[in-house]
């Protein structure tokens, strides 16, 4: 319980709390330094108390690493997997301009939007699912609002039977809104990043 305590104190304390801290204590030597006298001698005590003092110095340096570190390998998967949805999503959109601009639709090309639809939403579950799994972060990401999108983008690009010729209105809708879907994916990464 302590620890846990003693972590999150370490965590909590930046970099400019700590430059300050050496500042005033930097500041403070300065104006004393003329009236400061030097003994020759050194106790035991004298030098315990340096030892436990750096020993603490080193441990909170090295809770703070490591908790730094932690997180960044976190926030570092999590952009990967959002660079991974993004991708998807793009090869999504391909596959489905592939079947637009074709006369026919052929079977092949059906099986390849479908993949690329189920590839898009199983990657966009699994992000869900490890940002549920771990928590702690500052927000969802505006994960119901790319679900939302993925699941109209779905609705807007599906149909069954699949039409011969696609209307141009869906076409347009289909890219703007793939349009939507790509910039909040990467504002979801310029976030992490932040």
């Amino acid at each position: 319980m302590l620890g846990d305590h003693f972590r999150s104190f370490v965590s909590s304390v930046s970099l400019s709390g700590l430059f300050l801290l050496v500042g005033w204590g930097a500041g403070l030597l300065m104006c004393r330094w003329q009236t400061f006298q030097f003994e020759r001698k050194v106790t035991l005590g004298q030098i315990l108390q340096s030892c436990v003092l750096l020993a603490l110095f080193f441990l909170a340096n090295h809770v703070y690493q490591k908790t730094h570190d932690v997180r960044r390998k976190r926030i570092e998967i999590l952009i990967d997997m959002v660079g991974g949805i993004l991708a998807m999503s793009g090869l999504a959109h391909k596959s489905f301009l592939e079947c637009t601009t074709h006369g026919r639709v052929s079977p092949r090309m059906r099986r390849n939007l479908d993949s690329a639809l189920t590839d898009y939403s199983n990657a966009l579950e699994e992000l869900e699912q490890v940002v549920t799994y771990r928590g702690g972060f500052r927000q969802d990401f505006g994960l119901d609002q790319l679900k939302q999108d993925r699941k109209k983008y779905k609705d807007l690009v599906t149909e069954s039977p699949y039409p011969i010729r696609m209307p141009s209105d869906r076409i347009t809708a289909s890219a703007k809104l793939h349009t939507r879907i790509r910039s909040n994916l990467r504002r979801v990464q310029l976030e992490l990043s932040a």
